[in-house]
């Protein structure tokens, strides 16, 4: 025990001295010189090495005002589309700064309140679904979710590449209490209209004239929706011009009609995995539900839920690693799989299973 204690002495005497030069060598550099920390990690998939100490947004308030599978949906998919155009290998990430509280405000308002407004005038009337009813002045785009690029790690470098995700909500409640939607092709037009004014307007500011920018259209689903939304629509700009493309996302409920409807060969496995599943132990009932990312048609994410009340670990260990063994039904699927094992709402287990992968992780908690 004293040699352990003496040997954690010694390193503390050494970090202390080493913090000691470093403390005397940063005195005599410019501030601006001190590096930048990186969480250093082995990543999956699409996501970048975020910069450390930490920025916290100073939108991080607004933005919690969405639902957290949006909240999450958002800034995940925003860095696997921005890794098309700045590489995880060369960039690191942080929240968002060019955007700032004053700017957001404006920007999400009427362009009848303020010029950088993104929504219409307030007494703009635009057609919905509904036949012969209107809608005026709705509020189609509610947020802007900012991520910037780095190159280097240096205290004083340079934003080199902007990724911006422009939340659109085509609902509105009239004043007799009709909820009416606005068509994809209403919304996603003002929403690529709203996307070109917005870079106009960055590129209007101070050292933001040649840095690029990646912009994506995120529709929202009803607020009452279980299901995130999901990208319609995206571009990138070097200068002022850029070319969007259209595309579909979408999450679908498993089991379902949608979901029969859509991806049937899917559906059709799940209910198999589902039943094998609920069969497993006799006494208790076991309940399974999934959603599934569909991208222009094609699943490639889905999250499975089961729950349970386990009595025991062995339960718990059983019906974990049967349903680990069971994923094998999607081996035909190219998507990436996640299950939760929760016991009155409390994650028990993980299971994770990437598509080019044959053999699942499994963590207990």
């Amino acid at each position: 025990m004293k040699k352990v204690l003496s040997i954690l002495l010694c390193v503390l005497l050494l970090v202390s001295c080493t913090n000691s030069t470093d403390s005397n060598q940063n005195n005599s550099n410019d501030e601006n010189d001190d590096p930048k920390l990186v969480l250093d990690v082995d990543l999956k998939g699409d996501l970048y090495q975020v910069l450390i100490p930490f920025t916290q947004s100073k939108l991080r308030n607004y933005h919690s005002t969405m639902t957290r599978q949006d909240r999450i949906e958002l800034s995940m998919r925003l860095q696997e589309m921005s890794s098309n155009y700045f590489s995880q290998e060369q960039y690191y990430v942080s929240e968002g700064t060019v955007v700032d509280n004053n700017l957001h405000n404006r920007l999400i308002k009427y362009e009848t309140i303020y010029d950088e407004g993104l929504n219409p005038r307030a007494d703009q009337e635009f057609e919905t679904t509904s036949v012969n009813r209107t809608v005026v002045g709705p509020v189609i785009v509610t947020d802007i979710i900012e991520l910037d690029f780095y190159e280097s790690q240096s205290e004083d470098a340079p934003i080199e590449g902007i990724a911006l995700a422009i939340t659109l909500n085509k609902f509105s409640t009239l004043e007799d209490g009709t909820v009416v939607e606005l068509s994809e092709e209403t919304m996603v037009d003002w929403g690529e209209s709203s996307a070109r004014k917005l870079v106009s307007i960055i590129r209007s500011l101070s050292g933001m004239t040649n840095v690029p920018i990646f912009v994506a259209l995120y529709s929202l689903e009803r607020q009452d929706s279980t299901l995130p939304g999901g990208y319609v629509s995206s571009a990138f700009f070097e200068g002022r011009s850029g070319q969007f493309t259209r595309n579909k996302e979408q999450w679908l409920l498993f089991p379902s009609d949608a979901a029969t409807n859509r991806v049937n060969q899917l559906a059709v496995e799940f209910d198999l995995y589902r039943q094998s599943l609920s069969s497993l132990i006799a006494a208790e009932t076991t309940g399974v539900i999934a959603s599934g990312r569909l991208i222009n048609g094609t699943v490639d994410y889905l999250k499975i839920e089961i729950n349970t009340a386990g009595r025991t670990f062995l339960e718990l260990q059983a019906l974990t690693q049967y349903a680990a063994n069971l994923l094998d039904r999607f081996s035909n699927f190219d998507i990436d799989i996640t299950v939760q094992i929760k016991v009155v709402d409390e994650v028990v287990s993980i299971i994770s299973l990437e598509n080019d992968s044959q053999e699942a992780t499994i963590v207990y908690f």
